[in-house]
């Protein structure tokens, strides 16, 4: 999977890595909760997010950048879903 990295109050890097099941996951999510079509990369940052979240306090904010043109890629992504026929 590729990697997802967040800086805590410390200035501290931290990473965490996502498979291809969680990022089509958070994709879809996104996608149908959001109108948000991500691309491959912020998709697995943003199935980190989905997974660290709920450990936050209701006070925390977190930010997440999406980025790239996920547009393209929704065939794709439908594909591998089994939601497009080859």
């Amino acid at each position: 999977g590729r990697s997802a990295y967040r800086r805590t109050a410390s200035n501290c890097t931290r990473s965490a890595s996502q498979g291809n099941a969680s990022a089509f996951d958070a994709f879809t999510t996104l996608s149908e909760a959001e109108g948000i079509i991500p691309a491959p990369e912020p998709a697995h940052a943003f199935a980190h997010v989905l997974r660290m979240a709920p450990t936050l306090a209701k006070d925390q904010t977190l930010v997440i950048n999406l980025s790239g043109r996920g547009g393209k890629d929704v065939v794709e992504v439908g594909r591998l879903l089994n939601r497009f026929p080859e």
